[in-house]
């Protein structure tokens, strides 16, 4: 078999491909002035302007926030400040009454400061009273606690006359009292 004499024939069928025409790269922009164009001219213009308001829009909210910002971290710093100020006083007057306590003779004046020695009634004559403040407000359930019976509350009226006692008079002034009466 010739393949060579079969390729021949497929020679004869091709043609020659013409050269590419060069165009030349500016072609003029035949623009239509129909209705079509006008809103889109329209339009791009109000875009741009809207872009430029919110533009100025965002300029004008950073610079509000960085002055709410910078007069915030302004109150911020005084009142920080002012609680520092507080402290140091309170720290001040607590040291004073800490060092007035120590030299002091008596050592039970200092504990009598240290312990509450407010009665029971006192403290149920107050709670009486935040209940009713509580009671003017709207009602709230809150869980009711058992009923303390005279024996589950402490007694802590001969503690208070101890302190007192010893407060008035120091125990060894007391017990040189005692020795000398016997």
């Amino acid at each position: 078999m010739d393949y060579a004499a079969q390729e021949q024939p497929a020679a004869e069928f091709q043609a020659e491909v013409p050269a590419p025409v060069e165009i030349s790269a500016q072609i003029p922009v035949v623009e239509e002035d129909n209705e079509l164009t006008k809103f889109m001219r329209e339009y791009e213009e109000k875009i741009a302007q809207k872009a430029q308001e919110q533009e100025k829009v965002a300029v004008e909210c950073k610079a509000k926030a960085e002055e709410d910002m910078a007069q915030f971290i302004a109150e911020r710093q005084r009142i920080k400040e002012s609680k520092m100020q507080a402290n140091r006083v309170f720290e001040q007057a607590t040291l004073e009454k800490m060092v007035a306590d120590l030299q002091n003779e008596n050592p039970w004046e200092r504990v009598v400061t240290l312990v509450d020695l407010e009665t029971s009634r006192k403290k149920k004559l107050d709670a009486l009273n935040n209940k009713k403040d509580s009671n003017k407000q709207e009602p709230k359930t809150v869980a009711v606690p058992a009923k303390k019976t005279p024996e589950d509350e402490e007694d802590v009226s001969r503690m208070r006359q101890l302190f007192v006692q010893l407060k008035a008079s120091p125990l060894d002034q007391t017990r040189a009292d005692a020795v000398a009466a016997n």
